[in-house]
């Protein structure tokens, strides 16, 4: 189906019929001589007027607006997205705090340290406090890019949605343009069908299920030293015979 709500603007086309006829006084020039009646009148004939039938006839557009913005501050099923996110964060947040913790202890040892070991053993432990906060920060970074792919693969469900009610309604209501609601700066308010639209997406898409999203809750640990293999043991020599 054609999609006429993706249309920025439209023009109308109209035609003008002029028409006009020639003042008699004016047919001939005043200072010639009057022609024999005998000669055929040479006179150009006015052009008749169109029938009305081949009149270009006014054309009736059925326009309709809808306020998406509205529409995606008010939809249960944007909110029911929005708590689902909401949620993600919380439980991640509990897991960051309890790292941040553990990164301020490890700062505040590392200014003990800084007065009482030795140069190369400090620096050793001050990377070791870096790896931490690195690690905190991947984990930051990795979770607000997968909230961030399941909001708009959740969005993109929404917006086909949103759009295949507003094809049923061009059909029903025998629509020849939708506008967003947006770039108009005045319309009547009988054109607006936002209300309408909300209510058939809150009916047919109420909640959406948001895509899976692993909350990383990896332990700050440092890496464990090699262990030294042990020494194998001497034979004893075998005794002569």
């Amino acid at each position: 189906m054609k999609r006429f709500y993706n249309l920025l603007g439209f023009t109308f086309l109209s035609a003008v019929i002029l028409s006009f006829t020639v003042d008699p006084a004016f047919a001939q020039d005043k200072a010639a001589p009057a022609k024999s009646p005998a000669k055929a009148s040479t006179k150009k004939k006015a052009k008749p007027l169109p029938p009305k039938g081949d009149e270009v006839q006014p054309i009736t557009l059925n326009i309709a607006v809808v306020d998406v913005d509205s529409i995606r501050r008010q939809a249960k099923v944007v909110n029911n997205i929005g708590l689902q996110i909401k949620k993600i964060r919380e439980t991640f947040q509990a897991v960051i705090t309890k790292d941040e913790k553990k990164l301020r202890e490890s700062q505040d040892e590392l200014r003990r340290q800084e007065a009482i070991l030795a140069e190369d053993a400090f620096k050793e432990n001050v990377k070791k406090f870096q790896k931490k906060l690195q690690a905190v920060q991947i984990k930051v970074q990795q979770l607000k890019q997968q909230l961030a792919k399941a909001q708009g693969e959740s969005m993109r469900k929404v917006e086909m949605t949103l759009n295949e009610i507003i094809d049923d309604l061009v059909v029903e209501l025998n629509l020849h343009l939708v506008f967003r609601r947006e770039p108009v700066v005045y319309y009547n308010q009988g054109l607006d069908i936002t209300k309408l639209v909300l209510e058939r997406l809150d009916k047919k898409l109420p909640s959406l299920k948001l895509p899976a999203v692993k909350i990383p809750t990896g332990k700050l640990k440092a890496k464990a030293k090699p262990k030294a293999k042990p020494k194998a043991k001497a034979k004893a020599p075998a005794a002569k015979k």
